[in-house]
């Protein structure tokens, strides 16, 4: 956590914040009461009489997003997020170019985020079946301590 800059937490917290505000709309939606933020017409008729679909939609970014601000499990989330994202973009370029600033910074957002998590996940520790018994003790141990 010691080489986590301010621009990650920042990040972080903001795509976070982002996704829990738009699964709390998107749930209002389903229950049948007025959503909380505006939202195009086009594309909430994309969704009419599937109701399902976007409740499980919602329920992943509820969960990723709770995920994001807890600070735990990040790359996996991160990466149950990217399809969601992309879909975002694709959605916002056809029916609503007006959104597709707001779009980009959710796709920047996730990729620099994907970067970070992702080189940060590649030096970590190194595991080894340890059957020594030098210490009494056998099993998988972490051999990177420093």
């Amino acid at each position: 956590m010691k080489s986590m800059t301010r621009f990650e937490h920042l990040a972080r917290w903001l795509l976070g914040i982002t996704f829990l505000i738009g699964a709390c709309n998107g749930f209002m939606f389903v229950l049948g009461f007025p959503p909380i933020l505006p939202t195009d017409p086009e594309i909430v008729a994309l969704y009419r009489g599937s109701d399902a679909l976007l409740a499980l939609h919602k329920s992943i970014e509820l969960g990723c997003a709770v995920l994001l601000l807890r600070n735990r499990l990040i790359l996996p989330a991160l990466i149950i997020l990217a399809p969601v994202v992309l879909g975002i973009v694709a959605v916002h370029a056809a029916f609503d170019p007006g959104f597709l600033p707001a779009a980009g910074l959710i796709f920047a957002l996730e990729a620099y985020l994907l970067y970070v998590y992702g080189a940060r996940s590649k030096g970590g520790p190194e595991w080894k079946r340890n059957s020594s018994k030098q210490d009494g003790k056998t099993g998988i141990r972490n051999t990177d301590l420093s």
